[in-house]
Formats: structure tokens, C-alpha cells, sequence
């Protein structure tokens, strides 16, 4: 939402289309295995067009991947309990009480509802004025003009 957000506010200030035909594919239809298909945005270049405006933003994304990837927090992490003093870590279910993951979830959810809702309504802000673009650029290739 925010790079398209941010595709549709450049057009605008640009009066002109540019690429976003294009780009409008590759979020829409985007593929990184069927060659037929347009090429896919790499999701890091929108965690770092988020990142210019929300800083941390990022960081957050890198935070949460830790969980979402197989690796040490979202594995061992989770499901284990390193005693220092003993030299030793102990392995099983629900040794590590959830509040902490729970929390981290929960707030950087609010966060993404939030960032969403923000875009989300700023789109409907820059919606007519794209429309009338688009409308303008119609007519002007009707006409011959383009």
C-alpha cells in the first residue's frame, strides 16, 4: 500500500504516467518463477521505501523475519531455556513463558494495521486527482497527442 501509494503521488506531482502502468503489473501480477509473468517487486525495496519516512521501520521487518524464518529465534529461541550458571539449556514446549513473543506480535501488528490505515485513507485523498490524470492521459492519446 505505501508504494503505491507513493507510485501514484510521484505520477501526480509529475502530471504523467510514466512507467506506473507497469509498475501497477508487477505489484498486481508479479512473479519471481514464471517468466510469462512481470517481474516481481522484491518486498525489501518496499520495507525501504517505508523505512525513508518511518524510521525503524526496518529494523522491525529484520526483528519479525527472525521469528518468521526458521532460525535461532524462531526455533530455539522459543522452544528453549538457557541456564548460564549450569552450562546447560534445557529444550520443550512452553519454557519460556509467551508474554514476550505475544507482546512483540501484538505491537508490531498494531503498528502494520496503523501504517495501513494511514495509507490506506491518504490513498483516498489521491484518488481523484490520479483518476483525472488518468482521464487527461486518455484523452490526450484519443486525440493523438501522445
Amino acid at each position: 500500500m505505501w508504494y503505491l501509494n507513493l507510485k501514484i503521488d510521484q505520477a501526480i506531482e509529475a502530471q504523467s504516467l510514466g512507467d506506473i502502468h507497469n509498475e501497477l503489473n508487477r505489484l498486481l501480477l508479479g512473479s519471481r518463477t514464471d517468466p510469462a509473468m512481470p517481474e516481481a517487486i522484491n518486498v525489501l525495496k518496499f520495507i525501504d521505501k517505508v523505512e525513508k519516512e518511518v524510521e525503524g521501520f526496518r529494523h522491525q521487518y529484520e526483528m519479525l523475519s527472525e521469528y518468521a524464518h526458521p532460525n535461532w529465534a524462531g526455533t530455539a529461541l522459543l522452544y528453549s531455556k538457557p541456564d548460564r550458571e549450569r552450562r546447560q539449556t534445557d529444550f520443550g514446549s512452553n519454557l519460556r513463558s509467551g508474554e514476550n513473543v505475544k507482546l512483540i506480535g501484538v505491537r508490531n501488528l498494531r503498528v502494520a494495521l496503523l501504517s495501513f490505515e494511514y495509507k490506506y485513507n491518504r490513498m483516498a485523498d489521491s484518488v481523484p486527482a490520479f483518476i483525472e490524470l488518468c482521464e487527461r492521459s486518455l484523452r490526450q492519446k484519443a486525440n493523438g497527442a501522445i
